[in-house]
């Protein structure tokens, strides 16, 4: 986790994502690409809360909710058809990021 963020992240945000071995990503200080974030339904973002947020080496990043859900993962990777790979975001940045990239998306 990115240092200059660790002391926005509440605590037990930070202890999940040790335990979990998943990075975190503040969507509201790195909004995701419209490119990017499009190759993921609006509806089936939203329903997931899960964004695609990089794609680098044939993967994509993917902010997610519930990233320690390996049946969603599995789910996203079918849909993207890529390897994801997942980061644990605030459901609520999500939410954010998908109304403000709803005019790429729909």
């Amino acid at each position: 986790m990115d240092h200059s963020l660790e002391q926005a992240v509440p605590p037990q945000v930070r202890a999940t994502c040790r335990r979990l071995g998943i990075p975190y990503m503040a969507l509201l200080s790195a909004a995701p690409r419209p490119e990017v974030a499009k190759l993921l339904p609006y509806d089936v973002a939203r329903r997931y809360r899960a964004i695609p947020v990089a794609q680098e080496d044939g993967r994509l990043t993917v902010a997610m909710a519930e990233p320690h859900r390996p049946d969603l993962v599995a789910t996203l990777t079918a849909l993207l058809g890529l390897p994801i790979f997942p980061v644990l975001s605030a459901a609520e940045e999500i939410d954010i990021a998908l109304d403000r990239l709803a005019v790429h998306l729909s």
